[in-house]
Parts: C-alpha cells; sequence; structure tokens
C-alpha cells in the first residue's frame, strides 16, 4: 500500500487489489472513511458500482432551479417550512412538493417541533455537491 498527499486529499493505492481510492482530508480526521472501510469493500470497489438509479433520483431532484435554491437556503440551517413560501414566491402546496420530492431523493431531512416541521440538508457533504456542480455549469465547454 503507498499513499501521496494531495492539498485536500490522500490517494491511496493498493497495489495487490490493482486500486486506488482518494479520500478528502477532512473526512479521514473525522473518522468519515478510513482505510479498513475500503478494504473491506475491495470487490465493490474494484468494480466501481454505481448505483445508477439512486444516482438518476439525486439527479431529477436537482434538475429543478426551486430545488436548487431550497438547498442553497438549507445551507445556513434549519428552516421551518413555512419560512420557505416567502423567500421562494410560491404557493405552500408548491413548496411541500419541491420539499417532498427532496426528501425522497434523500437531500433532506424533517422534523417536528409542535405544529411546525422544521427541514435540514441530509448530508453535510451537499453544499460541496452543490459547488461542484456550479463550478461544473459555468465552466467554459471548448468549441
Amino acid at each position: 500500500m503507498s499513499s501521496v498527499v494531495f492539498l485536500d486529499e490522500v490517494a491511496v493505492t493498493w497495489a495487490s487489489k490493482g486500486i486506488t481510492v482518494c479520500w478528502p482530508i477532512a473526512d479521514l480526521i473525522r473518522g468519515v472513511c478510513w482505510p479498513g472501510h475500503f478494504l473491506h469493500n475491495c470487490a465493490k470497489m474494484q468494480e466501481r458500482i454505481m448505483d445508477e438509479p439512486r444516482v438518476a433520483e439525486v439527479a431529477k431532484a436537482l434538475a429543478n432551479p426551486v430545488r436548487v435554491r431550497i438547498l442553497s437556503i438549507l445551507e445556513g440551517g434549519e428552516r421551518c417550512g413555512c419560512e420557505f413560501v416567502p423567500l421562494l414566491g410560491l404557493d405552500p402546496s408548491v413548496v411541500s412538493r419541491h420539499l417532498a420530492t427532496l426528501q425522497r431523493a434523500g437531500l433532506v431531512e424533517s422534523r417536528r417541533d409542535g405544529v411546525r416541521v422544521l427541514w435540514r440538508l441530509a448530508n453535510p457533504e451537499i453544499p460541496r455537491l452543490l459547488r461542484c456542480l456550479e463550478a461544473l455549469a459555468c465552466a467554459e465547454v471548448p468549441t
């Protein structure tokens, strides 16, 4: 096993398995991912199995500007569902449908606080995903 440290990632190569895995340094520090986890799943890593239906479900949820805006708002922290109505300028039923779509895709979670329903991002990596998508969308396409 060998490793190379980049500015914000560590690349680890297992020559005997023929795989290289990159981890964000922040995740290693937090213990989110660690080499033993991937060693247990070497066969899966070698095959590079992607759950295409799951990825497509998330991509569909992100395919609407209103839902992307909701995720951006939630980057600031937990919000009551009623707060989205004036922020988005939409009918409460429309906001509710957008939140339900995001919840089905696993991007947001909700909890009850009395009569209020509070919403938050389901994963702390979602802001990073949004920044990556923004960079991709803004990248100049060679002609």
